[in-house]
């Protein structure tokens, strides 16, 4: 979901609130427990949206999400290809070996 470099310029601040205020080990401690606290929900949000990208009925998690015109088509263009086409786009990725471990 790309919330790295959003929680690593929130992380610089924090860890240095906590520098200025304890002593060395205090504030690590203090530091990582809010750290992890903020970015806990983050990175289980950031997995489970993953393990949905990636399985193999990705395009049907993202068709239910999407919201279907007046004659019940699906509008949502996965990566550029519009709804009516993404099976056999699907189908010949998998065809030529194209899958998410390729990343």
């Amino acid at each position: 979901k790309g919330q790295g470099a959003n929680n690593a310029l929130q992380d610089g601040p924090l860890l240095a609130k906590w520098l200025s205020t304890a002593k060395l080990d205090s504030a690590v401690r203090g530091f990582m427990t809010e750290m992890s606290r903020r970015g806990g929900v983050k990175v289980r949000a950031s997995r489970e949206a993953a393990i949905t990208l990636h399985s193999n009925n990705c395009w049907e998690s993202m068709v239910k999400q999407d919201k279907p015109t007046k004659e019940g088509k699906a509008t949502a263009v996965f990566h550029g290809v519009e709804a009516e086409h993404v099976p056999k786009f699907l189908e010949e990725l998998e065809k030529r070996g194209v899958t998410a471990s390729l990343a």
